[in-house]
């Protein structure tokens, strides 16, 4: 689901929310465009929100983990009812 990287990523915003990407890609000895993949990554899972000056938050990590386990549930139950 998620990396090694993208949890540093994740941690990192939730220690400081507004850090520059820059800082970020330094504090992780990785390139930007890593972190900007991570961070739509991670938007795309709901464990971030952008915003509108167009930085990533984090998202309640209790939100955000009952929302993944959700849509986990409902691919399990798909995947049951296509087999019976």
């Amino acid at each position: 689901m998620i990396d090694d990287l993208a949890r540093s990523v994740y941690r990192l915003r939730a220690e400081n929310p507004r850090a520059p990407l820059p800082e970020i890609a330094d504090a992780l000895s990785v390139a930007v465009e890593e972190i900007e993949r991570c961070q739509e990554r991670l938007v795309s899972l709901c464990l971030l929100h952008r915003v509108p000056d167009g930085s990533c938050v984090v998202v309640n990590p209790e939100v955000a983990a009952n929302r993944l386990l959700s849509e986990q549930e409902e691919e399990l139950m798909r995947r049951h009812a296509e087999v019976e």
